[in-house]
């Protein structure tokens, strides 16, 4: 996915938000992401994931970050220069009551260009194509070092 319109703009900087409701905290909320070129993932406006590489997938649990109620996932996504831009992120959070959501990148999905103005996100191609569906070696989020790297907005 990307923001409508601009997958091909050199050094596109984007917003991606979901808004999910829980009815019991997680036991468990596995969530990965990839982007071209790099992301920050933010649960309830706490920094949980980032990558800097479009071709390295990560993942984390990221239970901890959700609670019962109303959540917000916010992903902020750049290009560094090469087209396409792209984002590609898939959730399944198990609530202690047993109840299962699954999410992913599609077109409930809303972007945005200053964290204000929202639509639907562009759906580039579906969930697992290329060139993310052959990614087969996830690696784990280093969350020691989150937020230490340089990041472009």
């Amino acid at each position: 996915i990307w923001y409508p319109g601009k997958s091909r703009t050199l050094n596109h900087k984007a917003w991606f938000k979901r808004e999910i409701t829980l009815d019991a905290p997680p036991g468990k909320a596995l969530f990965f992401c990839a982007a071209d070129d790099c992301f920050r993932l933010y649960v309830n406006d706490r920094l949980v994931m980032e990558g800097y590489s479009w071709n390295k997938l990560v993942f984390r649990d990221l239970a901890p970050f959700f609670k019962a109620g109303e959540n917000t996932v916010l992903i902020k996504a750049a290009d560094s220069g090469g087209a396409p831009c792209g984002l590609i992120y898939a959730g399944i959070i198990r609530e202690k009551n047993g109840r299962e959501i699954k999410i992913c990148s599609d077109s409930e999905t809303q972007a945005s260009e200053d964290n204000q103005d929202w639509v639907k996100a562009q759906v580039l191609c579906p969930f697992g194509s290329a060139p993310w569906g052959s990614m087969s070696d996830p690696q784990p989020v280093d969350a020691e070092y989150l937020g230490t790297d340089e990041f472009p907005f």
